[in-house]
């Protein structure tokens, strides 16, 4: 008996079992491209300069990416990036959440939502770049009076800087002096040096801080945007 003529024989005589077995098959094609469709759908979204940079993962939850790709709108988007650059502050955590988004030739989403998470050695690291002369040798974050303190060991610099983070109202955020900080103004690095104002996947993005908060180790943003486009 041929192999033709048994699997003839097989499928006439158990005509479910048949069935079964052709829906198992297209159910397991219809996985692997879906699979293959998610890839894509993420590799689009991270072709945006600002991700692509940040080594950004994205999550698709319980979009249907094949129909990503044929147009249809995702609710919910999640993209997570551990190395994004936002200005001077490099290692930022980043969290995004993409609402409404559709692809195509100029991806466009409805609305944006995001934190962004600077921990204290990133902050550090800012203030030794841009104020050397003053020595700064470490961070502190206090998270019940909402300042962080810049240790100093420069010999005309105060040995502590307070300093307060607050949003500002064209979307950024800026450190100010509190209390004899302010007599170390001349000292600090300036709005020259890039210590206010979203940059990279927070600008490309259209974020804008809303709020901040000094957590026990870290500084957290708030953001949010409107409508716009992934330049992908």
């Amino acid at each position: 008996m041929t192999r033709f003529v048994r699997l003839k024989s097989a499928v006439t005589g158990h005509p479910i079992a048949a069935v079964t077995l052709v829906g198992l098959l297209l159910v397991a094609l219809g996985g692997a491209a879906e699979l293959v469709a998610q890839k894509a759908v993420a590799d689009q979204i991270r072709e945006d300069p600002a991700l692509s940079a940040a080594d950004a993962t994205v999550h698709l939850g319980d979009n249907w990416a094949l129909a990503a790709l044929a147009g249809q709108r995702m609710e919910e988007v999640d993209i997570v990036a551990d190395n994004a650059t936002l200005g001077p502050f490099t290692g930022v955590s980043l969290q995004v959440e993409v609402y409404g988004l559709r692809l195509g030739s100029a991806p466009e989403f409805e609305r944006i939502h995001g934190l962004a998470v600077l921990d204290a050695s990133a902050i550090a690291e800012v203030f030794k770049k841009e104020a050397r002369g003053m020595g700064v040798t470490s961070v502190v974050m206090n998270s019940l009076e909402q300042t962080i303190s810049v240790l100093t060991s420069g010999v005309s610099a105060p040995k502590q800087i307070v300093l307060r983070p607050e949003s500002t109202p064209d979307g950024s955020f800026v450190l100010e002096p509190v209390g004899d900080a302010k007599s170390a103004e001349g000292v600090l690095p300036g709005q020259g040096a890039g210590l206010s104002g979203p940059q990279d996947p927070m600008a490309a993005l259209g974020l804008k801080v809303q709020a901040v908060a000094v957590g026990r180790d870290s500084l957290r943003l708030v953001l949010d945007g409107d409508s716009g486009k992934l330049q992908s």
